[in-house]
């Protein structure tokens, strides 16, 4: 239906794959820095937050450009799990730090399968409303938007950085440190272990890609 909508071809959609994919990659190189900094509240606040208008604007794309700048930006929503790793390890004890790591990013990736089934839902349901579908499926993604504007507010509202407390409210009495630009980074640079897991993550990441485009052009 959007295919057809603003009139994409098997390049578009392909295009349109890598520059989400692309999105998320720089999106979660820079989330690392940005929650040792400012912590995973704001980390997923900004995420969820900020993307939330490029999950509306896709639903105002009227040509391939639009669609694929819209999907570059929603890719950027990818570094949630930057975020909520962060997240899951600095809440819970080393004996079950896994198994909620695990559980977080399991249920976030179960929810990427899930939205293939509800969107058709959201998309037929506002259709059988009497909405014409070159319009319905436009409608459809105000849902997730909203629901993004939602969540953002009620992490800012409700949700705690670190189990004694918010970073802010922590460094003012003392108890945390606000790490340095560049020594940071260098720590992470310099220690093999960031090479293991970069290598073994990229080729995971480089698959998925590959897989999406090919996905696009077999399937459309």
């Amino acid at each position: 239906m959007i295919r057809d909508a603003i009139d994409l071809s098997r390049t578009d959609l392909g295009n349109a794959g890598i520059a989400a994919v692309c999105g998320s990659i720089f999106a979660r190189v820079a989330m690392g820095n940005f929650v040792d900094n400012f912590g995973p509240r704001y980390g997923i606040s900004l995420c969820i937050g900020l993307t939330a208008p490029a999950v509306f604007c896709i639903g105002l794309s009227t040509n391939a450009a639009g669609f694929i700048v819209s999907r570059l930006f929603i890719g950027f929503s990818l570094a949630t799990f930057v975020a909520c790793q962060f997240w899951c390890t600095s809440m819970f004890t080393t004996r079950i730090v896994g198994s909620a790591n695990a559980f977080a990013a399991g249920w976030g990736n179960m929810g990427g399968g899930f939205t293939h089934f509800i969107m058709p839902l959201i998309f037929d349901g506002i259709r059988g409303s009497g909405v014409q579908p070159f319009t319905a499926w436009r409608w459809a993604f105000f849902v997730p938007a909203a629901f993004q504007t939602v969540l953002t507010v009620c992490t800012l509202a409700f949700a705690q950085d670190m189990p004694d407390g918010q970073y802010k409210d922590l460094r003012a009495t003392g108890a945390m440190v606000k790490p340095m630009g560049w020594p940071v980074w260098k720590a992470a640079l310099f220690n093999y272990r960031t090479w293991v897991m970069t290598l073994t993550y990229g080729y995971c990441f480089g698959v998925e890609l590959v897989s999406c485009v090919f996905h696009c052009l077999v399937v459309f």
